[in-house]
């Protein structure tokens, strides 16, 4: 299991850490992993910079490679910046 820092300190998670267990899908320091049923944290090393109703690969992979457009991956860039 590993902890998975939690930058929004939300009450959804009592504003807490993540604790997850081995990732869905990795890309170098990038990785996916599942919360719930159709949830899943989006991580750079141990700092979490989405967490998204869906899993999607392609995503990460614009993120990691900073090849990305659109909402979410703007949203995701200013995470990692903090």
């Amino acid at each position: 299991m590993a902890t998975i820092i939690n930058p929004w300190k939300s009450n959804q998670h009592g504003g807490r850490d993540f604790n997850v267990d081995k990732p869905k899908f990795t890309y170098g320091d990038y990785a996916i992993y599942k919360l719930y049923d159709h949830d899943y944290l989006y991580a750079y090393k141990n700092k979490a910079f989405n967490e998204l109703a869906g899993y999607n690969e392609q995503h990460l992979i614009s993120v990691a490679d900073r090849n990305g457009q659109g909402f979410l991956y703007d949203r995701a860039i200013e995470n990692l910046s903090r």
